[in-house]
This record gives C-alpha cells, structure tokens and sequence, in this order.
C-alpha cells in the first residue's frame, strides 16, 4: 500500500520555489565532499576560482539544486528531494560540520499573491533536526502580487 502524498504541489501562495543545498569551506577543494557524499553536485566552486569576468570565489562550495528537477509549490518537497538524497549520509554530514564545513538549504520562494509563505509542519521539522543543515529562506513577490 502506498502511502498519500503529503505536499500540496500547487500550493496557492505560491508562484515558483526550488532548493539549493549549499556546503562551504573557506579553502577545502570541494571534490572532497563529492567524494565523501558519492553525490555528484550541480556545480562547485574552489576558493580563488574565477566565478565570471572580475568576481574570484571567496569561499569553496559545493551545490546541489532542485531547480529543473521538482516543479511542484510546496517548499517540503523541494527540501525533501535533497533529503532524501542524504538520509544514508548523516554520518558523513556531520564529519563535515565537525571539520568546518557549513551546511545549509537556501530556499528561493515567490509570493503569488503578496501574502501567506512557506508551510512547514511539525513533522517535517522533526525530519529536518535529524540532519546538521541550517535553513535559510529567500522570499520575493512577483510583480503581480503586489
């Protein structure tokens, strides 16, 4: 038996979201946590690369996106893809924070309609404190909502 889908993919407040799993160190060479992870990113980024004409990396990173990949609204499944992806990885994630690592899942969600914002039950907070990951929200407005 299946169990119900719990995320409201078109939720209404909603106009777009995706999530972007983040880990940065000051100098580490990010195929570092691609090894440890057996995750390969979407794109890293070494301390001293050259980003784009003029701008240098400060820092070392490494990214794995939802963006493209999960359509749906709601701000559980896109956090929830990546968990998913690092349930069999707590161990590793948390050799990285102890080696000063910083994990973290930005979240990029725009308003529909210029009130309301990100759900997040109970239980998907439970879910979430099991891993050493901070999550940060970067809210917008469309246009439109406003």
């Amino acid at each position: 038996m299946t169990q119900p889908d719990r995320f409201n993919h078109d939720f209404p407040s909603c106009s777009m979201t995706y999530s972007s799993l983040c880990i940065y160190h000051q100098s580490a060479d990010p195929l570092e946590i691609t090894k440890l992870l057996q995750i390969e990113p979407d794109e890293s980024q070494k301390a001293g690369d050259l980003r784009r004409p003029g701008k240098v990396a400060k820092i070392s990173g490494w990214f794995l996106r939802t963006k493209d990949i999960c359509t749906s609204k709601d701000v559980r499944a896109h956090i929830e893809f990546i968990l998913s992806k690092l349930d069999s990885k707590k161990i590793e994630l948390q050799k990285l924070v102890d080696t000063s690592y910083e994990i973290q899942i930005w979240v990029f969600w725009v308003s529909a309609a210029g009130n309301g914002g990100p759900y997040l039950d109970h239980q998907f907070m439970k879910r979430l404190a099991d891993f050493p990951i901070d999550l940060n929200f970067d809210i917008c407005f469309d246009e439109e909502s406003l």
